[in-house]
């Protein structure tokens, strides 16, 4: 009797154990950046910046996408990239963060994160994902007026200009 109770919570806990992997796949990495969904990157020229370019970049993906990990951070630092390549918005890092509206400046903080480093080292190399331009969080909808649903990343859904 008392081993068929041990059996039975011997796998119990295997069920459970395989549940939470399938879940934490599901719901926390469910991203694969060689999905249809994500953006595929693409190799740009090195994107020079100059210092200060720089730690704008990592200070505004901390505030926008702090809990997104690295990932989520360079996608932040790409909508920027691809906003000073773009002919609709400023052509420099400061003005586009700056821009009315745009970005939540009030919660750059004085020291990037290590993962805003990692996002930034990807930007520097000219790994930029193609296109996207804007984002927001998922439960808002304000941006779709303005643009076209490219993908969503954990809480934030991204954007392309409309064709």
């Amino acid at each position: 009797m008392q081993q068929k109770k041990l059996w039975g919570l011997y796998c119990l806990g295997l069920i459970l154990m395989y549940l939470c992997l399938i879940f934490s796949y599901v719901v926390v990495d469910a991203y694969d950046p060689q999905s249809e969904v994500f953006p595929r990157t693409h190799e740009v020229d090195c994107v020079e910046l100059t210092y200060e370019d720089a730690q704008l970049l990592m200070k505004i993906a901390d505030a926008e996408s702090h809990n997104q990990g690295p990932d989520g951070e360079w996608l932040v630092m790409s909508v920027v990239i691809n906003r000073v390549n773009s002919p609709e918005f400023p052509d420099n890092v400061h003005d586009v963060i700056y821009q009315d509206y745009q970005f939540y400046t009030k919660g750059m903080k004085k020291e990037a994160s290590q993962e805003a480093h990692e996002a930034l080292a990807r930007i520097e190399k000219g790994d930029v994902a193609p296109e996207i331009i804007g984002f927001e969080k998922t439960t808002n909808k304000s941006l779709e007026k303005y643009f076209s649903s490219a993908f969503d990343y954990r809480d934030h859904r991204f954007y392309t200009l409309k064709k």
